[in-house]
């Protein structure tokens, strides 16, 4: 690392940068005050959660990368990646390639625990904002 980018660096730190090692599979953390208040998890092969805590969204696009799913949280109640890992997964099989009804207001998001995943439409993503967008942005957006 050269002088300049350890300045840059000691100017605007990362507020949380950590790696997590697992078995079969390395998690990654990175939290940052300059582009937002969102932590990217790299789950192994299995996919990436986005955490976006200024607009209350969480997003996970499992690998391959066929579709996205984005949930409401609770500010009070974070779920763990253990736990958002477990429920995405319970989506994935045969979701990605069903028809779906068209799109609901984004003010339903995650109002019915338990209920089929809504495909969104492309219109909806700027309510996403940056992070979540370009995650899912060229796959089908389910909203859970």
């Amino acid at each position: 690392m050269d002088v300049s980018s350890k300045e840059v660096l000691m100017e605007s730190p990362p507020v949380l940068e950590m790696s997590i090692a697992g078995p079969e599979a390395q998690q990654r953390l990175a939290l940052s005050e300059r582009v937002g208040t969102t932590a990217t998890f790299s789950v192994g092969s299995t996919g990436i959660v986005v955490y976006d805590y200024q607009r209350l969204l969480i997003a996970y696009k499992p690998a391959p990368g066929t579709c996205c799913y984005v949930m409401k949280m609770a500010p009070q109640s974070i779920p763990s990646l253990e736990a958002l890992t477990r429920k995405f997964q319970n989506f994935q099989v045969g979701v990605c390639s069903f028809q779906a009804e068209p799109s609901v207001p984004t003010s339903k998001l995650g109002q019915e625990e338990g209920r089929d995943p809504i495909l969104a439409s492309s219109g909806d993503l700027a309510f996403l904002g940056s992070t979540v967008s370009t995650l899912c942005g060229e796959v089908p957006l389910y909203y859970i």
